[in-house]
């Protein structure tokens, strides 16, 4: 969107630098809601310039980013094992590690295996041990390949 009020000159309106010109705003703000699906232009459908309306598009996104990371963050802590093979759990664990990822609240590595290593059912329980007595540095790699193995 960004590029695209650049490109229209109008960005300068949108971001609070250019002095107010009505006509400009009016463009950018058009220009906004129609690029806008219902859900968003019922947020900003009273802001009646373009710095106004980006601002109120800014806030709405930014609690929708913290409810992401919030539920992302959750999913995380509760994972457990409930697929039919140990693949299938470890490609559910890497799926939800790349939205973790891509949200900008990737855990670290430590908490990475000590989630995975917790996930498991009870018949890893053995491997869960040697896993956690025979590392000095853990990183991701070492429990999936002691888990495939098994």
């Amino acid at each position: 969107m960004r590029m695209f009020l650049t490109a229209k000159g109008l960005w300068r309106y949108v971001d609070g630098t250019a002095t107010e010109d009505t006509e400009k705003s009016s463009q950018a703000i058009a220009n906004i809601a129609l690029r806008l699906e219902d859900s968003q232009l019922i947020h900003v459908m009273m802001a009646t310039i373009a710095h106004e309306m980006w601002h109120a598009l800014e806030a709405m996104n930014q609690r929708k980013d913290m409810s992401t990371k919030m539920w992302l963050k959750e999913k995380y802590a509760t994972f457990r094992y409930s697929s039919d093979s140990m693949t299938k759990h470890l490609e559910e664990v890497e799926k939800l590690l790349m939205e973790m990822r891509s949200a900008c609240c990737m855990p670290e590595q430590e908490d990475i295996c000590a989630t995975l290593l917790r996930s498991l059912p009870s018949q890893y329980d053995m491997l869960v041990q040697l896993l956690r007595m025979s590392m000095h540095k853990i990183t991701y790699s070492a429990p999936i390949m002691g888990t495939l193995q098994e």
